[in-house]
């Protein structure tokens, strides 16, 4: 039996839900990965008029955990998560049981808000 992790399960549903997101059939509403290095992906995004999708905030500091890949060993992309705030700007990727900090990697950006998990699933509940 497939088992997806959460953050990978969130990425397939943006994908599916969205479009496609090969820069070849980019529109400008679709949201697209943006390459960076040393900045938090709220940074990156901003820096060419997009803002990061943010999976959920962390509960006592409130900073975002925003989308993010990256390639670890040359083993292909792998979804995780950029944390905001003072954090070092890292995209934190799982391998095996560790999750690996990544200095170079890639921000998903979107011309408009994408609703985070958490508040969706509120909005359903209510």
């Amino acid at each position: 039996m497939l088992r997806l992790s959460f953050l990978t399960a969130f990425m397939l549903s943006l994908i599916f839900s969205t479009g496609p997101l090969f820069a070849s059939e980019l529109t400008t509403s679709s949201p697209k990965w943006v390459a960076t290095k040393n900045k938090h992906c709220a940074e990156a995004c901003s820096d060419i008029g997009l803002m990061p999708v943010k999976s959920d905030s962390h509960i006592t500091d409130g900073h975002g955990f925003f989308v993010c890949a990256a390639n670890i060993k040359s083993e292909g992309y792998r979804s995780g998560y950029n944390v905001g705030g003072k954090e070092k700007p890292r995209c934190f990727v799982q391998q095996g049981i560790n999750s690996n900090p990544q200095i170079n990697y890639h921000c998903l950006c979107s011309p408009a808000r994408i609703i985070p998990i958490s508040e969706q699933i509120k909005k359903a509940q209510d």
